[in-house]
């Protein structure tokens, strides 16, 4: 029976533990999308191969084409065949928005209130990926390296709420009040991600950019940029959810701890987050359903 733990001073430890002890609950990567990241690794891969893959998935095949003809990689006419807008995004970046159509999965909940934060996490993921895609071109880091780090750097919040319902069902712990779980979230998301990334073989510098987005100076010095990076588009997403435009978040940005390493000024910023909010509307609409 759980002993009148509630307080996020008191949680935090306990859930720590469970992370590191590998009670979460790891979701399996789609088939798809294994089968689409093993094809990208094979030089012999054609455009056309990888079309018969995302076939059998017209859902995702949906948000290839739709994320081909949107402002982020649109060329001069629409495309309408899949493994045109293959050639035209690229294997990378296709293998990218397939892994995060696999992550936007992992951010759906059929229990009320842990479907709202999660919608929320994955809206703010969406603007963090536009974010962070456009600071990859600024600071030349391969844009596919910034859209799945966006869209995942909230990734463990999903595992960590179940891991939260686990652990009240079986007693363990009092069910913590929404502003604690919230707390919750924000200090220990970035830890239970990593075991998600980790598990689905995401690359390493992805991975260590999210784990070191709450201290990007703490990162190794070869993964501190891409920290920073995942820092500043994380705030920025959270902005945006928040309803704040872009001339209100120059400041904040200007200021953050990821601009300490980035060293952007307030031009850039406000420019930044201007061509965001339209590419953060475009990912959404290559993400709906």
């Amino acid at each position: 029976m759980p002993s009148g733990i509630a307080h996020v001073g008191e949680l935090l430890p306990r859930l720590r533990a469970a992370i590191e002890a590998g009670e979460l609950t790891i979701p399996v990567m789609p088939e798809t999308a294994i089968r689409v990241r093993e094809a990208a690794d094979d030089p012999a891969t054609t455009g056309r191969d990888m079309a018969r893959i995302l076939e059998a998935d017209p859902a995702l095949a949906a948000r290839v084409l739709r994320l081909a003809n949107s402002a982020l990689y649109a060329g001069r006419t629409e495309i309408k065949d899949l493994t045109h807008a293959i050639v035209r995004l690229g294997s990378s970046t296709v293998v990218s928005l397939v892994v995060g159509a696999a992550g936007q999965e992992v951010f759906r909940s059929q229990a009320p209130e842990a479907a709202a934060i999660l919608h929320d996490a994955w809206t703010r993921s969406i603007y963090a990926a536009a974010i962070a895609s456009l600071l990859s071109d600024r600071f030349y880091i391969p844009r596919e390296e910034g859209l799945i780090a966006g869209l995942l750097h909230a990734a463990g919040e999903p595992i960590l709420l179940q891991l939260v319902e686990d652990l009240v069902e079986r007693g363990d712990i009092e069910r913590p009040d929404p502003a604690d779980l919230r707390d919750l979230l924000a200090e220990l998301a970035p830890e239970a991600g990593v075991r998600l990334l980790e598990a689905w073989d995401i690359p390493g510098p992805v991975v260590a950019a999210i784990a070191h987005q709450r201290d990007p100076a703490g990162a190794d010095e070869v993964d501190r940029h891409r920290a920073a990076m995942v820092a500043l588009a994380a705030t920025g997403g959270a902005g945006f959810l928040a309803g704040k435009q872009p001339h209100e978040l120059v400041g904040e940005l200007l200021d953050h701890r990821g601009n300490d390493i980035l060293g952007l000024d307030q031009l850039t910023i406000g420019s930044l987050l201007e061509k965001a909010v339209e590419h953060g509307r475009e990912m959404a609409r290559a993400f709906s359903s």
